[in-house]
C-alpha cells in the first residue's frame, strides 16, 4: 500500500510540473515554488500523515453492492442487516464479493467509523449509499490523492492528438458574477443534482461490472464531479466593492 502510494505521489508531482510547464512555468520557478511550500510543512503534521489509516478505496463499492444486489435487500427493497459471517447473506460473503483480498473486519470498522454503516445487536446496517470520508483524516487525504491524480491523468490523456485517443468527458461550467449570497442557494441545488447524477453512474458501473465475462480483465472507471470558485478577489470585484465611510475625526473624539 505504501509503495502504491509512492508511485502515486510521484505521477502526481510529475504530471503538475508537465501542466506547469505547458503554462509557461519554467522549471527554476518551479523548483522555488515547491521548495517555499515544502519549509511550509510542520514537522508534527508530517509525522501524523505518516502513520494515519489509508483509505480502502473499494469499501464504497460495497455499499453499492450492498443497496442493490438482490441478496442483499430486504422484500421491500432496502438493504438487509447482515451480521459479519454466517451460512447465508453476511459482511463476510458480502465484501468477498467485491474483493476477496479485503478484510471483512476491517473494512466494517471503516465503513463505521466514516458514519456509512450503524451496529444494532450482532448485525450491521447501512446508512447511507454514499460514504463521506470528509473529517477523516487519513482515508479522506490518501481520497485527494487518487483524485487529484484521476483528474490529472484524464487532462494528459485529452492532451494526447485526436487522431491517437478518444477524448474522455472533462467540461467545465463557470459563471464570472454570481453574487457571493447565492452561494448556498447554489449549493443546495448541485448538492441534489450531482448526487443524483452519481448515483445513476454508479448503478450504471454496477450494471456492465455484472456483464463481464469469465476472465476478461478489468479497469477502475469512474466519475468525479466537484464545485469550485475563485477564492481570491479577482480586481473587477474589488474595484466594484462599495466603500465605507470613513468616521470624522469630531466624532472618534470623547466628549
Amino acid at each position: 500500500m505504501r509503495r502504491a502510494l509512492k508511485d502515486q505521489s510521484t505521477e502526481v508531482i510529475e504530471r503538475v510540473v508537465r501542466v506547469l510547464a505547458q503554462c509557461g512555468v519554467t522549471p527554476e520557478e518551479i523548483v522555488e515554488a515547491t521548495r517555499r511550500a515544502c519549509d511550509g510543512i510542520p514537522g508534527k503534521e508530517l509525522k501524523s500523515a505518516r502513520s494515519a489509516p489509508m483509505e480502502l478505496s473499494d469499501a464504497a463499492h460495497v455499499l453499492t453492492v450492498w443497496f442493490s444486489e438482490p441478496a442483499y435487500l430486504d422484500e421491500t427493497g432496502n438493504p438487509r442487516a447482515l451480521a459479519l459471517s454466517a451460512a447465508g447473506p453476511s459482511v463476510t460473503s458480502l465484501v468477498e464479493s467485491v474483493n476477496r483480498s479485503l478484510d471483512a473486519r476491517e473494512v466494517i470498522r471503516y465503513l463505521v467509523k466514516a458514519g456509512a454503516v450503524r451496529s444494532v445487536g450482532a448485525r450491521y446496517v447501512p446508512q447511507s449509499r454514499t460514504l463521506m470520508l470528509r473529517g477523516t483524516r487519513g482515508p479522506a487525504h490518501f481520497r485527494n490523492l487518487r483524485g487529484l491524480l484521476a483528474m490529472l491523468r484524464t487532462f494528459g490523456h485529452n492532451d494526447r492528438p485526436r487522431r491517437q485517443v478518444r477524448g474522455r468527458f472533462e467540461f467545465l461550467v463557470e459563471n464570472p458574477n454570481v453574487p457571493v449570497s447565492a452561494r448556498p442557494e447554489f449549493d443546495r441545488f448541485f448538492g441534489n443534482v450531482g448526487m443524483g447524477c452519481l448515483c445513476q453512474v454508479d448503478g450504471e458501473l454496477r450494471r456492465l461490472e455484472l456483464t463481464r465475462k469469465r476472465g476478461e480483465p478489468t479497469v477502475r472507471l469512474g466519475v468525479g464531479i466537484f464545485r469550485f470558485e475563485d477564492e481570491e478577489e479577482s480586481p473587477r470585484a474589488t474595484a466594484e466593492r462599495p466603500r465605507r465611510k470613513r468616521a470624522s475625526r469630531a466624532g472618534k473624539r470623547r466628549r
